[in-house]
């Protein structure tokens, strides 16, 4: 009779660890870990094993995606927070006087005006 070998319990079908990645909420799905291995998540990619035609991936692996995911985060600054709405700046008569002899004397240069 033939020893069959069981397969290692650490290392899950993509299916397997999006339920694992789900526990308590919602869960990816498989399609997501499979681009999260092949093609990476903000520069980060998921250690994974090719065994034949299946990919497996191991709960470290996992972990650690998550927690290089979380490094790759960029805090939240003063920068990146929302500018406040411009002010409405007030021209003096005096300013707009000059804006108004300014593009007068521009359309009068390029024939505009005579």
């Amino acid at each position: 009779m033939s020893e069959c070998i069981s397969p290692n319990p650490s290392l899950l079908t993509l299916a397997e660890a999006a339920a694992y990645l789900g526990r308590g909420g919602k869960r990816p799905s498989t399609c997501t870990v499979w681009r999260w291995c092949r093609r990476g998540c903000r520069g980060v990619a998921l250690e994974y094993l090719r065994l034949g035609r299946e990919i497996r991936v191991t709960e470290d692996a996992l972990r650690d995606f998550g927690q290089r995911l979380a490094q790759a985060d960029r805090p939240l600054t003063a920068s990146a927070a929302p500018a406040p709405p411009p002010t409405e700046r007030t021209r003096t008569d005096a300013q707009r006087e000059r804006a108004v002899a300014e593009a007068r004397e521009n359309l009068r240069r390029r024939g505009c005006l005579k």
